[in-house]
């Protein structure tokens, strides 16, 4: 598995696994709500094609060991792996389920 630049929280077997599968259904958009310091994020993200659009819904875990890694996503982190890898992203900070949220995804 290729080394992530930011922390990664879940277990690395079962990560692989889900790369796998998503390696296989080889999505074109993708939606991720709660992104922390952007693991899963950067693995969807060198796993797709150029061309992928991806959205992050996520709110600020400020007293979280990884926040730091969060924020500088938030400002523009995230945005650097998109412009990299030939992506479109899209970060929304806002509560997944708030009706606005769920307009703007929809």
């Amino acid at each position: 598995m290729d080394k992530c630049p930011v922390t990664v929280h879940q277990d690395e077997w079962e990560l692989s696994q889900l790369l796998d599968r998503y390696r296989a259904l080889s999505p074109r958009r993708v939606l991720e709500i709660g992104t922390l310091a952007g693991g899963t994020l950067w693995h969807w993200m060198i796993n797709t094609p150029p061309g992928g659009e991806f959205v992050v819904i996520d709110l600020p875990a400020e007293g979280h060991p990884d926040y730091a890694q969060q924020r500088a996503g938030h400002v523009g982190g995230w945005q650097d792996w998109a412009e990299e890898y030939g992506h479109k992203l899209s970060v929304i900070l806002a509560p997944s389920q708030a009706p606005a949220t769920v307009a703007q995804v929809t």
